[in-house]
């Protein structure tokens, strides 16, 4: 059953990134099994995606089918898909009632066994909450996230920015965070997962599991397993190659207390990561001096300071005659 839901959740991502070219081989997945029919309603309504689950399978005859020239399997696929429509159909108007009320913090499902909630952290901001299991998550600024805990599953939905995860051991409720470029899961452990240009997994404490969407048919049912220290990047969308765990420095947990570590970075993405987190904005008077490189500790929740240090790094000085303005100008 654990390789079925793992199988259910590839096709749920797959059917998101690219339903066209992933919808003929679905069906023929369904059909192999009663349990996959279960398995991916059931991963359908987790993921929220019942409504575009529903829209994105063919429920037209057979004959219609036959005649756009679509692969079928068997005959037994429109009773399957017949079931798997009602069952749909009822989880979608569920859905669409969760999400109508949903704000920000407040629970729209209160009670046993389904709870479901989100969080958002505004761009100069840290917050830190804990979940209804007693897991801890805190998110970077710019950063959101929603929850859905049932009896059986804790499903977590990081659509942008970046959130450290301090897990409540539960091993019979396995913890899973849902990415545009796949998931992450674990039982009990400590793991930073950030979502921007790509995906980003760096695990401090334990063991996790990482599910690629859209790997090669040869690797789609293998998760990569990262141990503490470890970090994996990859993209949002199709992978062309299997990416493989790294080294993270130790500087890549630093940011929940501010300071980052910059090892011959170039100012412009020092002030870039600065002016993210302060509504003082840092700037330079010479475009030239952007491409400068730097190797600094910083606490970038500190704008002033920041300017403070990288002029005298640099033998620049610091012009405040502009309210909400920092502009670092050549001696």
């Amino acid at each position: 059953m654990h390789r079925i839901e793992r199988q259910a959740y590839k096709w749920a991502m797959k059917m998101a990134g690219d339903p066209e070219r992933h919808r003929a081989g679905l069906e023929c997945w369904i059909v192999r099994s009663p349990d996959h029919l279960i398995v991916y309603n059931r991963v359908a309504r987790e993921m929220r995606l019942a409504t575009w689950s529903a829209a994105q399978l063919d429920l037209d005859p057979a004959d219609t089918r036959a005649t756009r020239r679509r692969p079928f399997c068997n005959s037994g696929f429109v009773w399957a898909v017949a079931v798997l429509a009602s069952v749909l159909a009822a989880s979608s108007a569920a859905f669409l009632v969760l999400r109508s009320q949903q704000t920000p913090g407040k629970d729209i499902v209160s009670g046993a066994p389904t709870v479901a909630q989100s969080w958002s952290s505004h761009a100069d901001d840290i917050r830190r909450t804990r979940l209804p299991d007693g897991s801890v998550v805190t998110l970077d600024g710019d950063s959101a996230i929603a929850i859905r805990f049932s009896a059986d599953r804790r499903m977590i939905e990081l659509s942008h920015g970046r959130v450290r995860f301090e897990v409540a051991r539960d091993t019979s409720r396995p913890f899973v965070v849902l990415t545009p470029g796949g998931s992450v899961t674990a039982t009990g452990t400590v793991f930073d997962v950030e979502v921007s240009d790509k995906v980003r997994v760096h695990l401090m404490r334990g063991a996790v599991e990482v599910a690629m969407a859209h790997n090669s048919s040869a690797n789609e049912d293998t998760p990569v397993r990262l141990i503490p220290g470890q970090k994996l990047e990859f993209a949002s969308r199709r992978q062309a190659v299997m990416p493989v765990p790294q080294a993270a420095p130790a500087a890549d947990g630093r940011w929940l207390s501010g300071t980052m570590s910059f090892e011959d970075m170039p100012l412009g993405d020092i002030i870039a990561q600065t002016n993210a987190y302060s509504s003082s904005r840092i700037s330079v008077s010479e475009p030239g001096l952007l491409q400068k490189e730097i190797f600094v500790d910083l606490d970038i929740r500190d704008a002033d300071a920041v300017a403070r240090k990288l002029a005298i790094l640099l033998d620049l000085t610091v012009d405040r005659s502009q309210p909400g303005k920092l502009i670092l100008r050549p001696r």
